[in-house]
């Protein structure tokens, strides 16, 4: 049986064009990259512990041969902005003679593309990475492991390995607090991921992750990454009633998409919760409604903005609203969403 290992991880290049580079925000924050990568830290908390990890971003840093031979096995993964540069990660694992394992979200939704690789995790990883350290262990080098969708039960995810960043090199870090999203949006792949069942983590492991960013020495800002934050609108209730204590007294930018309607009922809640931001991201290819939903925040004292979009495939207005949070009021403060 195979014990200890070197695990090199690799979070893979986005496409220069893609949307989440914010390329300008960065240079003018002097970060290197936007988010860090939740995903892959997240499983490194689930090897055992006496693997060695490192962790190489390419998007903040420069991957080297020492990198690879230092290693016994690499893993990587992502989205498909980061596609190309997972497939050129692979190839040189293979040509370097290093076994690759691939998962996340785009090998998930298209493993035939990625069949090079000589393991494949489909799905959420968190109950299913046993299945790969054993087999690791018993010699094999090749193998798929594939979760069921949306059953995952997200309240044994590990606290991910914030040790491994560098976190001067981000605007902000993720967290997470529930995965999964009860709508249909045609546009939107959450659901055959993750499934129509919002799945939350325990207030106290989401306060764990929080209170470890701050024992790391973090004071930056912490984006919610889940699918629909309020999805489960009780659990999240009840979090941001729990949250407001003692030492988490930080900024947190909430990051989700979330019906307007809601938000009057939810803002005081945000509040006293420390939150300080709120995305609201809104589409339509009726000019009509979004010039209404403009109008609407004008009435209430939020500043917005729209713009027309248009492409050979469609034309659509989309519409982004910040919510500034500030002492219980909402400050003025909107931007538009780029083409």
């Amino acid at each position: 049986m195979i014990d200890a290992c070197r695990v090199l991880m690799v979070f893979p290049l986005f496409n220069a064009s893609s949307f989440w580079n914010y390329q300008e925000t960065c240079d003018l924050t002097n970060a290197r990259y936007p988010a860090a990568p939740l995903g892959l830290i997240t499983v490194a908390a689930l090897l055992p512990e006496n693997w060695e990890i490192r962790l190489v971003n390419r998007n903040t840093e420069q991957l080297d041969d020492a990198d690879f031979d230092w290693a016994d096995i690499v893993m990587t993964g992502g989205m498909l902005p980061q596609r190309n540069d997972a497939l050129r990660i692979i190839e040189m694992c293979r040509t370097l003679g290093k076994p690759v394992v691939i998962g996340g979200p785009d090998v998930t939704s298209s493993p035939h593309l990625y069949s090079a690789a000589n393991f494949q995790v489909l799905g959420e990883a968190e109950e299913i990475m046993i299945d790969f350290i054993t087999a690791w262990r018993r010699g094999d080098r090749q193998g798929v492991f594939k979760a069921e969708m949306g059953k995952t039960d997200v309240t044994k995810s590990p606290l991910p390995r914030f040790d491994l960043l560098k976190l001067d090199q981000y605007l902000h870090v993720g967290v997470q607090f529930s995965r999964g999203c009860p709508f249909s949006c045609e546009f939107c792949d959450i659901i055959e991921l993750y499934g129509r069942v919002p799945r939350t983590k325990t207030n106290a492991q989401v306060i764990a992750e929080l209170n470890a960013l701050y024992a790391l020495g973090y004071r930056g800002h912490v984006d919610f990454v889940d699918d629909n934050l309020i999805g489960n609108k009780k659990a999240l209730k009840n979090f941001y009633q729990t949250s407001n204590s003692g030492r988490i007294q930080r900024i947190f930018h909430l990051n989700s998409q979330q019906r307007l309607q809601l938000t009057s009922r939810m803002i005081p809640i945000c509040c006293v919760a420390c939150l300080r931001q709120i995305s609201l991201p809104y589409s339509s290819v009726s000019k009509v409604q979004i010039q209404s939903l403009w109008c609407s925040c004008k009435k209430s004292r939020i500043q917005g903005g729209a713009y027309s979009r248009a492409s050979r495939q469609s034309t659509k207005q989309e519409f982004l609203l910040m919510l500034a949070l500030s002492s219980g009021l909402i400050a003025k403060k909107a931007a538009l969403l780029k083409a």
